[in-house]
């Protein structure tokens, strides 16, 4: 099952709230705006600095006063028609009881009516009377087919900003990816610019280059969420 394919099975089968545990914040919202096309509830999403919007139209004006988190989960909270609720970043205000007291409520009220809640989040380490609520689901990381996807958009995307001799023969392509396999889609990216920003090259010398800056990642103090190990 896909990452699409899990997140689209727990919609429909209506959990009411969904703790997505990822750093990789951009994918996770094209992983929701993708499931909600198939689905006829409305989307929104809120977040500290916006409050809540319209999760389906680009820059969409957001709602009145609702970028309190209470506010804004208050505001939900109201509304009688299906929805699917995204809030980013929303566990560290979770420590405020008032918060916290809107949550639940808006998770009983998401139930009742055949929505869901997702929190997107870094971390998915939630209080007690939350978690019951919630499901947790951690998307996976890329596989061999998407990293090569993934290696091929980043030298187009930066041969039409300058141009770049990428001759690597398909043994070394496939080595890059197998280097590359453990990461996050972003992480990858951020590989790939780093050894083509060098010389403007990807080339037979850059395998052992992706290998090193893969172990510098994976030894870093800022582990990835798949190292965290929290239970909800």
């Amino acid at each position: 099952m896909t990452n699409q394919e899990h997140l689209e099975h727990l919609l429909k089968a209506r959990h009411a709230g969904i703790a997505i545990e990822s750093d990789e914040e951009v994918y996770a919202l094209g992983l929701v705006r993708q499931a909600v096309m198939a689905l006829p509830h409305q989307l929104r999403i809120w977040s500290i600095l916006d409050g809540l919007r319209e999760g389906l139209i680009e820059k969409a004006k957001p709602a009145a006063d609702t970028e309190n988190p209470a506010a804004a989960l208050y505001a939900m909270a109201r509304v009688e028609e299906p929805f699917i609720a995204v809030f980013l970043d929303l566990v560290s205000h979770l420590e405020d009881g008032r918060t916290r007291r809107a949550l639940r409520e808006l998770l009983i009220h998401a139930e009742r009516l055949g929505s869901t809640v997702i929190l997107i989040d870094a971390t998915a380490h939630l209080p007690v009377e939350i978690r019951a609520h919630m499901t947790r689901y951690t998307p996976a990381l890329p596989m061999a087919a998407e990293i090569g996807e993934i290696i091929r958009q980043t030298v187009k995307s930066l041969h039409r900003e300058n141009p770049i001799e990428a001759t690597l023969a398909r043994a070394d392509f496939d080595a890059v990816v197998r280097n590359l396999q453990g990461l996050s889609r972003s992480q990858v990216r951020r590989v790939i610019l780093d050894v083509i920003m060098e010389d403007d090259c990807l080339d037979e010398a850059d395998v052992a280059g992706v290998l090193s800056r893969k172990r510098h990642i994976m030894s870093s103090e800022w582990p990835t969420p798949q190292k965290l190990i929290h239970s909800l």
